[in-house]
């Protein structure tokens, strides 16, 4: 990991766990249908910004991603991962 004043920058695995009811409203993760033989696998690169709003803490990003290996009709070819975090303080 990359840290200088206030910024980091780093690269690793983000692991994802699918909260959504329908596969349209899913997250860049690898995602394969056996039964059908369909596949899709995304690879993405974003940006985002941390910052403190009084004892909370917020996430903010950004991802682009790109389908680099898919098989099947009506699977995407690209989608954008984004969103929101916030830890609450105290």
């Amino acid at each position: 990991m990359l840290k200088t004043d206030g910024v980091q920058l780093g690269i690793g695995p983000q692991i994802t766990a699918p909260t959504a009811d329908q596969d349209e409203l899913g997250t860049g993760t690898w995602t394969f249908d056996l039964k059908n033989d369909t596949h899709y696998i995304p690879i993405g690169f974003g940006g985002g910004k941390v910052w403190k709003s009084g004892s909370n803490i917020l996430n903010a990003f950004v991802e682009p991603q790109w389908t680099v290996e898919r098989k099947g009709d009506g699977l995407p070819q690209f989608t954008l991962f984004a969103g929101i975090n916030v830890t609450f303080g105290k």
